[in-house]
């Protein structure tokens, strides 16, 4: 099953849907559309006040409004389902059927290469194996409203479209760069998704977990009492220095040789734990003979998941809604201590004198009412910057700052504090008083923003806030009609509740990764499960259901998951009935 000793512990085809649709859900689901994560786990009939297993899931995604999931139900042809889609994709991506639970979280798999090529002078032809290979080219038109028409010219060789003129990253780069990813593969994902909808059994599950291409870590839970974990998707058999960094594309030597096959995929049936997570961690243990990538969180989240999963002997359903919205971060956990260290070498100075009035005794949780969650990230961004940005010079350092993940910048600093070492910092005393100059700057931004030298009033959630902005308050005269609406949060990157946001070492604490729904499947008795997602079911700006469910989002409740016919009907607001 190779899996880590801490997840041990813990833990009929349709026709091929087109290149621009997979690519969308792979954009959506994959590891590399800005800072995403997500939760799922289940848990065992043993370790639940039911008997019977649950299963909980939150995929965390940009903010979307109106919402990206819309709540649906199934029912004919077969199939007899409750759970989440999006525009665009037929069936329920995640959900729950008469007889199984399954969830997902982003598998984190590498699923691209970058080959550099060599073009004849003309671009007709590339080189490979000594040969001179014609070049596949086509034309592409892109109509553009109010504007002209862009034309395009693609090239193909035999590892995919070259690159330089699609990516603003490459627009000054000569050397040609042909991406080889798994979406541009013909998949029958769609397929995939309509057969778990069907499936009774994990063998029926896991067939159909062999049609979707998207990696993704499935947990899966039935009325058998069984769950399990299996990651899906096309993982490339390639040579290991793929990994990292663009490769000859004129060799053979470093194309892909396949895929691997779906029985050496990651995978866990009734563990002896009882317990089954991900997090977008690893999950492969280090001697898993496959590479699949080096973007998994560092795994903080599954941390916190598996604390709280193994603190008590029996879980219920109101248990897994409060480690969905648990807000506690370990990182701060590791950071404050050394923020108060360095502090206590000046304590008269007003940043090193407000940490120790904040962050004593505190404990890592990110309230929205903390003033030491405030402080803590003000003082770690400045932290940041002042280490980075003299090494990179500030251009290069805002493109840093904006396209790390929070979590990278915290093991930075991290690693900084600890051992502190030239030419980040030559010793301790250099690293005590980085730290006491943060806290300063700290402290004068939050007196700035918050108009007060009282800490007590300091607020993170005032900071820390989710904007859902309708896409057409682009239009200026639109900004004034449309609803909006921004909500201050808990949490941060770190946090199971996810709290992320791309621009704390830039002095933007608002947060741009939300939990985009959340899901919490009772096997025992399928109308006792409970869903929510951002800000409602409708997407119309001035309908009733639209953001109606935003304030049970943002305190962490729910609404029923009705299932069964006598509970849709005992809560029906209305019903539409279509007659051909």
């Amino acid at each position: 099953a190779h899996l880590t000793a801490v997840q041990r512990a813990a833990l009929g085809h349709l026709p091929t849907p087109s290149a621009t649709v997979l690519a969308s859900l792979h954009a959506l689901l994959g590891p590399n559309n800005g800072p995403k994560g997500s939760n799922d786990w289940v848990v065992a009939g043993s370790h639940t006040t039911t008997g019977m297993p649950l299963l909980a899931n939150d995929p965390h995604l940009g903010i979307n409004y109106p919402a990206i999931w819309y709540e649906v139900a199934l029912r004919g042809g077969g199939l007899n389902e409750i759970g989440y889609s999006f525009p665009g994709v037929p069936g329920i991506i995640i959900g729950h059927n008469d007889h199984i639970a399954w969830g997902v979280t982003n598998g984190m798999v590498d699923d691209t290469d970058l080959y550099i090529e060599q073009l004849s002078a003309d671009q007709r032809t590339y080189r490979f194996n000594g040969q001179d290979v014609p070049v596949e080219t086509r034309d592409e038109t892109i109509k553009v409203s109010g504007a002209a028409a862009v034309h395009l010219t693609v090239r193909v060789t035999n590892h995919g479209p070259i690159m330089n003129a699609a990516l603003a990253s490459l627009k000054d780069v000569t050397t040609p760069l042909a991406l080889q990813w798994t979406a541009l593969q013909p998949s029958y994902s769609f397929a995939g998704f309509f057969e778990i909808g069907a499936a009774t059994n994990w063998d029926e599950f896991q067939a159909a977990l062999r049609d979707i291409d998207i990696s993704q870590n499935f947990v899966y839970a039935d009325t058998a009492g069984h769950i399990g974990y299996h990651l899906s998707g096309w993982l490339p058999e390639r040579p290991a220095q793929n990994a990292l960094i663009p490769v000859d594309g004129t060799t053979s030597a470093n194309d892909w040789t396949g895929r691997v096959d779906f029985a050496a995929m990651p995978h866990l049936f009734d563990p002896a734990s009882g317990i089954i997570l991900t997090a977008n961690n690893q999950l492969a243990a280090p001697d898993y003979p496959h590479y699949i990538t080096d973007y998994y969180d560092v795994g903080f989240r599954a941390k916190r998941i598996e604390q709280l999963l193994t603190a008590q002997p029996q879980l219920s359903a109101d248990d897994f809604a409060r480690i969905q919205t648990d807000v506690q971060a370990i990182p701060a956990t590791q950071i404050a201590p050394l923020l108060l260290s360095g502090a206590a070498t000046q304590s008269g100075q007003r940043g090193a004198s407000a940490a120790q009035r904040l962050l004593t005794g505190w404990d890592g949780t990110m309230t929205r009412t903390s003033a030491a969650a405030a402080f803590y990230e003000a003082t770690s961004g400045h932290l940041v910057a002042n280490l980075v940005q003299p090494l990179l010079g500030k251009t290069v350092y805002e493109e840093w700052a904006k396209n790390q993940y929070a979590i990278s910048q915290f093991l930075f600093l991290r690693q900084s504090l600890t051992q502190p070492q030239a030419p980040i910092l030559a010793d301790a005393a250099a690293r005590d008083a980085a730290i006491v100059t943060a806290e300063n700057q700290a402290y004068d931004d939050l007196k700035g923003f918050f108009h007060t030298t009282d800490t007590s009033k300091w607020q993170w959630g005032q900071l820390h806030q989710a904007h859902f902005d309708h896409p057409l308050t682009a239009v200026d005269l639109l900004r004034r009609v449309l609803p909006n609406q921004a909500v201050a949060r808990p949490g941060d990157a770190s946090t199971v509740n996810a709290g992320g946001g791309g621009g704390f070492a830039l002095g933007n604490y608002d947060q741009d990764e939300v939990p985009s729904m959340r899901q919490i499947l009772d096997v025992s008795a399928w109308d006792a499960s409970r869903f929510v997602t951002t800000t409602g079911e409708s997407g119309l700006p001035f309908a009733a259901h639209n953001f109606d469910l935003l304030p049970l989002w943002d305190a962490g409740r729910y609404q029923p998951m009705d299932f069964t016919p006598a509970a849709v009907h005992a809560h029906a607001e209305a019903t539409l009935t279509l007659a051909p």
